[in-house]
C-alpha cells in the first residue's frame, strides 16, 4: 500500500494513492509546536489502513468447533487451518507493515 502525506498548518492528511479517488486513511492534527516525524505517521496510518484485515485475521483464528481438531487428532483439518491462517494473517501484517 502506497500512501501519500500532506502536511498543513494544523494537521496532516494521509491518502492512499492505490485507490482510484486517493481515499483518505488518516487525519492526523497537530498539537503545539512538536517536530512531527513524517514516518511515523506513515506508520500509523498504515495500521489504520490494515485494522479491518487485522481484525479479520484475528476472527479467522478462532475455530467454530474450539479446536476439537487437536483433541480428535484430525491432522489433515488442522494442516489446513493453520495453512489458511497463516496466509491471512501474513496478508495482514504486510499490509500494516508496508511490505
Amino acid at each position: 500500500m502506497r500512501f501519500a502525506l500532506e502536511e498543513y498548518d494544523d494537521r496532516f492528511i494521509v491518502t492512499d494513492l492505490d485507490t482510484d479517488n486517493r481515499d483518505e486513511v488518516a487525519e492526523v492534527h497537530k498539537c503545539g509546536d512538536e517536530d512531527y516525524d513524517k514516518d511515523v505517521i506513515a506508520g500509523y496510518a498504515r495500521l489504520i489502513a490494515a485494522a479491518p484485515d487485522l481484525l479479520e485475521a484475528l476472527k479467522e483464528c478462532l475455530t467454530d468447533d474450539n479446536a476439537n481438531c487437536i483433541v480428535t487428532n484430525d491432522v489433515a483439518y488442522m494442516i489446513r487451518r493453520f495453512k489458511a491462517i497463516n496466509k491471512i494473517v501474513s496478508a495482514a501484517i504486510a499490509k500494516a507493515t508496508g511490505e
